[in-house]
């Protein structure tokens, strides 16, 4: 058997794109082709997105092959296995197929799957699965694309079919895979959202019904938000957002949002939190000649219970990078204000007043950062929450807790207030929810870092 026919066979493959298995019969040559194993090759990727989030319409994009006349999706709401064969252990929900898709079908390249199609329609908040596969002009069709696994080998092969359908979980449970995606809810309650006797709901513009009215299902109140005011910060997409006041502390909540003929639109849960008390709390870091405006500096504040006992209520080490610098004098009392989220005042920070700024109402402290190394760590003494006085357009702000070989870590990530004048109104601030532990607080490069205010929903008593 000669070696130069392995070759020959070899290039053919590649450049018909076909897989045959061929055999050698005997010595004397005699190659035989077996029909029955040609298969064509699968496609090159998958890529699923939304098209946006008011139509609910997903962007299918498929590597696509010269050797394919069409091709197959599939769709489910379970996760879907590179090997048909392992369906039964993956797939607990229907699967929909669409057949014959060719190119003529693209729209700029890619595939539309229609909120409305003639299988299923796709819904708000729901996580979806995709595969594709090739089908070749004479109607083989090859393995499945799911997640970037190509095998081209027998789904025989137990060792070889338990690592793809691992693979499947892994990736396509992961939601920034290619071959998975989640619809957006209608309805959002962000972390900003929340206070203790009030939720703000917010909800974005759908092409396929139109908001009317919004119902808390807790209640049973339903309100007319048909002039609800839009949400500035969302641009690219049209967004609205109402605040539902007079609610209990500490209680979960159901709101849907209903069109005119009150049919359910989209339904989301939130909580209101603690009451925030404000004589157990404490302003970072109080007055202007602060530890904070020195290098490296450990700090502890005190507090007093109802008793009069003194407590640690908050300490901590700011690590202060090359690049910072404490800027002091020379601001007007109107530059870079702020707005209390308790006495809704207009206020500067660094202030341990409720004048808020020193006697000429012309200097304050602020603690400009030129560098991402800067970080403040913090031992958090109960459950509450860190309002943040920072600014920095396009900046972000990280509060990390516990670790990753306790299994309890955890990052929470902000975007940061831009710099500008808010005396007009808004909150310029940040906040986030912490449990007691150590936490860690960092930023991306330029930011203006003004204080924080601890609130702990309980007293903090010594031990």
């Amino acid at each position: 058997m000669k070696k130069t026919y392995n070759y020959i066979i070899a290039a053919a493959i590649i450049l018909t794109g076909m897989l045959q298995l061929v055999s050698c019969k005997d010595s004397n040559n005699d190659w035989t082709t077996d029909p029955s194993v040609i298969q064509q090759r699968p496609p090159t990727s998958l890529t699923v997105e939304l098209a946006d989030s008011a139509s609910l319409d997903i962007n299918v994009t498929i590597g696509t092959l010269a050797t394919a006349t069409s091709y197959e999706l599939q769709v489910s709401e379970s996760p879907l296995s590179s090997v048909e064969a392992n369906d039964a252990a993956t797939v607990t929900s229907e699967i929909w197929k669409f057949d014959g898709i060719t190119e003529d079908d693209f729209e700029n390249g890619k595939y539309v799957l229609k909120r409305e199609n003639e299988k299923f329609t796709i819904t708000q908040n729901t996580t979806y699965y995709f595969r594709v596969r090739a089908v070749g002009e004479d109607g083989t069709k090859s393995n499945w694309y799911t997640n970037g696994l190509l095998y081209y080998g027998s789904d025989g092969d137990e060792k070889i079919a338990q690592t793809l359908l691992e693979n499947s979980y892994t990736n396509n449970s992961n939601l920034n895979s290619n071959s998975s995606l989640t619809t957006p809810s209608v309805m959002w309650i962000g972390d900003m959202d929340i206070e203790s006797d009030a939720l703000t709901i917010n909800w974005h513009e759908t092409d396929y019904a139109t908001a009317k009215y919004l119902r808390n299902e807790t209640t049973g109140e339903e309100r007319d938000i048909s002039n609800a005011p839009k949400n500035p910060e969302y641009t690219k997409t049209k967004a609205w957002y109402y605040q539902w006041t007079g609610l209990e502390v500490d209680k979960e909540y159901t709101f849907s949002i209903l069109d005119e003929n009150n049919n359910v639109i989209g339904t989301f849960t939130g909580r209101t939190e603690f009451a925030p008390d404000l004589t157990i709390s404490y302003f970072l870091p109080g007055k202007t000649d602060s530890p904070l405006a020195s290098t490296d500096p450990d700090f502890e504040l005190k507090s007093l219970d109802n008793n009069g006992n003194e407590s640690d209520l908050f300490k901590g080490t700011f690590i202060v990078a090359k690049k910072m610098a404490t800027k002091t004098g020379g601001q007007k009392s109107s530059d870079r204000t702020y707005i209390s989220p308790f006495t809704k005042q207009v206020f500067q920070p660094l202030s341990p007043t409720d004048k808020w700024y020193t006697s000429d109402g012309t200097k304050y402290n602020m603690i400009q950062t030129k560098s991402k190394d800067s970080s403040l760590e913090l031992t958090i003494p109960a459950e509450g929450r860190l309002y943040i006085y920072a600014s920095g357009q396009g900046k972000v702000i990280t509060i990390t807790q516990g670790s990753e070989e306790e299994g309890n870590f955890t990052s929470t990530k902000r975007d940061l207030p831009k710099e500008k004048n808010f005396a007009s109104g808004g909150a310029n601030f940040t906040k986030v929810y912490v449990k007691p532990g150590s936490a860690k607080v960092t930023w991306s490069a330029g930011i203006d870092f003004c204080g924080i205010h601890f609130v702990p929903w309980t007293a903090v008593t010594s031990e």
